[in-house]
């Protein structure tokens, strides 16, 4: 087919061959370009497009490798010689050749540059984008996304090597999600098929992924896709979790700091001093509740186990008050003391609280009560002739 039936035509044409290698070209293309025929016969087309439209290249390397039927249409810079021009590029299956038709559009009144120029700044904008973005269409197939996109998701062959971005071009993305190391992100893109969209965080590869997809609709048609974007959240899970380590640290802190301060305080109130060998006095002061006294009394079998305390005076002089219940408490902690074989003696019962004794029916037959520490302490010397403790 010679090139004469197209020289009337406002567009350029190129013939190629079967693998897209430019046989002829039409004078409207050779001026359109200010070059000669053999400026362009027996070069591949790709070789013509700019190197900075690597997507345009991509389209119509995979027509010839393919050996595609439909129709590539697309827009690139075409560079012959010093000449450059924005151009779209519509390759046409003729049986064992392709008509290339190549019509100039860098007139800034043409449509075609118009709609070019704000896909542009779109793609300008989708590439610029610090999350990964992806679109895909009615029935999932990728129609557009950006290099982060493919750099969080790491897509890989069936031999475990990296899916390079130009393979990702119509390809379905419930394929590309097939494997195990995907789960998380598919149960949720699942779920979302069927709903408005869905927000979510999940684990890929070792970092916190923030998914955020959105179903897209047109006027004209519906539903016509999603918009999923991916933002990397592992700094701020890092952030939060070392936050969270910290406050778990302070808090174990300050608990260890309010149990010594507790035992401190119990070590203040019910100090054990001792008197001789095998004679302990315990002075109690303050109130005495269930919660103290319980702490009185583990402290107290603890230390008498240790430092081999056979008699132990418990002092309530600086007690305020004494009710039933401290005084049962106290009746308790002498049985535990017997138990252990320690004597213990009550001293500093005022009259009032041996009222209290009386009226409530304490039992307190088995304690040697004194009514001074005095007289506790001589009863023991002479019970159990004690020496006093030398330094």
């Amino acid at each position: 087919m010679g090139t004469r039936t197209y020289d009337d035509l406002p567009v350029g044409v190129l013939i190629a061959d079967d693998a897209i290698v430019i046989r002829t070209a039409s004078a409207s293309f050779l001026r359109d370009f200010s070059c000669l025929a053999e400026d362009v016969q027996d070069r591949e087309l790709s070789e013509l497009i700019s190197p900075r439209d690597r997507r345009a290249s991509m389209l119509i390397d995979r027509a010839s490798t393919q050996a595609a039927t439909e129709p590539v249409d697309t827009i690139a810079v075409v560079e012959v010689g010093e000449v450059a021009r924005l151009a779209r590029i519509v390759l046409v299956r003729e049986s064992q050749q392709w008509m290339v038709l190549v019509e100039c559009i860098d007139n800034p009144q043409n449509l075609v540059l118009q709609l070019f120029s704000e896909h542009r700044r779109w793609s300008a904008a989708l590439r610029g984008s610090s999350d990964g973005l992806v679109f895909v269409d009615e029935a999932l197939t990728i129609t557009d996304y950006n290099a982060r996109f493919v750099e969080l998701m790491q897509f890989r062959s069936d031999h475990g090597v990296l899916l390079g971005e130009e393979l990702l071009p119509g390809r379905e993305l419930a394929t590309l999600l097939a494997p195990a190391a995907f789960e998380p992100m598919r149960v949720r893109l699942d779920a979302m098929w069927s709903r408005e969209g869905c927000s979510d965080e999940f684990m890929l590869h070792g970092r916190w992924l923030e998914l955020d997809a959105r179903p897209i609709y047109l006027p004209s048609k519906g539903l016509s896709g999603h918009a999923i974007s991916l933002r990397d959240a592992t700094d701020r899970h890092d952030m939060e979790h070392a936050r969270a380590e910290r406050q778990r640290e302070l808090l174990r802190h300050s608990e260890e700091v309010i149990a010594a301060q507790r035992q401190a305080i119990r070590a203040l109130t019910a100090p054990r001093i001792p008197i001789a060998r095998g004679l302990t006095v315990v002075p109690l002061v303050g109130a005495l509740d269930t919660q103290r006294l319980s702490e009185i009394v583990e402290d107290l079998l603890e230390g008498v186990a240790r430092d081999g305390t056979r008699t132990l005076v418990l002092d309530i002089t600086g007690v305020p008050e004494f009710d039933g219940a401290a005084a049962a408490g106290l009746l308790s902690a002498a049985r535990s003391l017997r138990l252990i074989g320690v004597h213990p003696i009550l001293t500093g019962v005022s009259p009032r609280t041996a009222q209290l004794l009386a009226s409530e029916h304490v039992p307190t037959h088995g304690l040697e009560i004194h009514g001074s520490l005095e007289a506790a302490i001589a009863s023991s010397m002479r019970r159990s002739s004690a020496r006093p403790v030398t330094s």
